[in-house]
This record gives structure tokens, C-alpha cells and sequence, in this order.
């Protein structure tokens, strides 16, 4: 018979073999997790390592994880500029073809008038 091998969509459930990430054994260590969640770090509680410094790792891995998100925040917000600057700059072109658009109809209508004037001015005389 020809075993299975697991299908690369699915996902293989493996036993947890410590405590959850982020708390404290009976032994006295601390799982901390990466920001990635990838690898974690166990830190023993003992003399070398002072109960202070294992709260300043959580501290400093909720740290890295905030700016993390701050930085996916910024790189957003910088596409978001950089799309609000490219609809500025066709809306400013667009303005300028209107505004040239408008100066050429101006010049047309003032001779409109002035040929008005004229035909006008004809017709006096010859009436």
C-alpha cells in the first residue's frame, strides 16, 4: 500500500509540548513570543536574569510588534499620497485646458462685438 503524503494546503496539527507564549511555567521561565510568531524565547527565572528584564522583554516584543503596525500604517498612508498627488496633478492639468479653453471663447466672443459693433455702425450710415 502507498502512503499519503500531507497536501501542501493543509495544515498538520502538532501538540503543544509547553506553556502558552507569553506565560509562566511552574519551573519559573516565560515563554516570549517574536513578532512573527516564528520563534519564541524561553527565559529561565532565575539570579541572572531579574523578573524586571523578562517584563521589559514583553515590553520591548509589544514595542517592536506596535511599530511594526506603524509602519504598515505609514507605508498606507505615503500610497494614499502619492495616489491624492497623482489626482491633484491631472485635476491641475484638466484646470489649465479648461482655462485655455475659456481664453480662446473670450477672444471669440470679443470679436463677436466687434464685428456687432461694426454691422451696427454699417447700418447707420446706410440707413
Amino acid at each position: 500500500m502507498m502512503s499519503q503524503a500531507p497536501v501542501s494546503n493543509q495544515r498538520a496539527e502538532v501538540p503543544s509540548i509547553g506553556p502558552p507564549l507569553g506565560e509562566q511555567t511552574d519551573q519559573g521561565s516565560v515563554q516570549i513570543p517574536s513578532i512573527d510568531d516564528s520563534t519564541s524565547l524561553t527565559a529561565k527565572e532565575d539570579a541572572s536574569i531579574p523578573r524586571s528584564t523578562l517584563g521589559d522583554l514583553n515590553t520591548v516584543a509589544g514595542l517592536e510588534k506596535e511599530l511594526s503596525n506603524a509602519k504598515e500604517e505609514l507605508e498606507l498612508m505615503a500610497k494614499k499620497e502619492r495616489v491624492s498627488q497623482l489626482e491633484l496633478s491631472a485635476l491641475q492639468s484638466m484646470m489649465a485646458v479648461q482655462e485655455e479653453e475659456l481664453q480662446v471663447q473670450e477672444e471669440e466672443l470679443q470679436d463677436l462685438q466687434i464685428q456687432l459693433i461694426i454691422l451696427k455702425t454699417y447700418q447707420l450710415w446706410n440707413a
